[in-house]
């Protein structure tokens, strides 16, 4: 009885492999590989009516799948991000930006960010922001690679505030989604 049971429980296993496109879906927790004192980060305070505020937010080198390119065909790698801003004094518009560059790199903020999210953040008031970074060839050789470095930040806009700025930026999520297919 107790073999029959596991076949029938295997049975959706087995239809799984031998039907269908055949691929396979990564979902990495990349948050899970960072030092938890990283991921709550104090903003400010920063004066009112300054134009550009910047705090880094996390710094940080990672070891990935390297050789999945090798094992499978790498179809497409994305970055699901999220972040909470609790604001405790003054309003601005900011901007949350995410940087992923080859392990290494000597400025993790150097060139273009992957992605930049606006941000409001008002006194008393707790904002979520969220964002899919969609798959590029850029991003998907870096998240397949052996290493890749990636860095978060946050520059604000303090210029319309009546008051200083300051709070505490958290990381909510931080996950690389990678699909892979392969030919049988």
């Amino acid at each position: 009885m107790r073999r029959l049971s596991i076949l029938v429980a295997l049975l959706p296993l087995f239809l799984i492999l031998h039907c269908g496109d055949k691929a396979l879906i990564l979902t990495v927790d990349l948050l899970s590989f960072v030092d938890p004192q990283l991921i709550v980060n104090p903003y400010g305070p920063f004066p009112s009516g300054m134009p550009q505020a910047t705090t880094n937010l996390i710094t940080e080198e990672i070891n990935l799948l390297d050789g999945l390119d090798d094992a499978t065909e790498v179809e497409s790698a994305k970055i699901i991000i999220e972040a909470e801003f609790v604001n405790a004094t003054g309003a601005a518009t900011a901007r949350f930006q995410a940087f992923v560059n080859p392990a290494g790199t000597v400025d993790p903020f150097a060139g273009e960010p992957v992605a930049s999210i606006p941000v409001t953040v008002e006194p008393g008031k707790i904002t979520t922001v969220n964002e899919e970074i969609p798959s590029s060839p850029e991003l998907l050789g870096l998240l397949t690679s052996a290493k890749a470095q990636y860095a978060l930040r946050i520059t604000f806009n303090t210029s319309g505030s009546a008051t200083d700025v300051e709070g505490v930026a958290t990381l909510t999520k931080l996950l690389a989604v990678i699909t892979t297919k392969k030919d049988f």
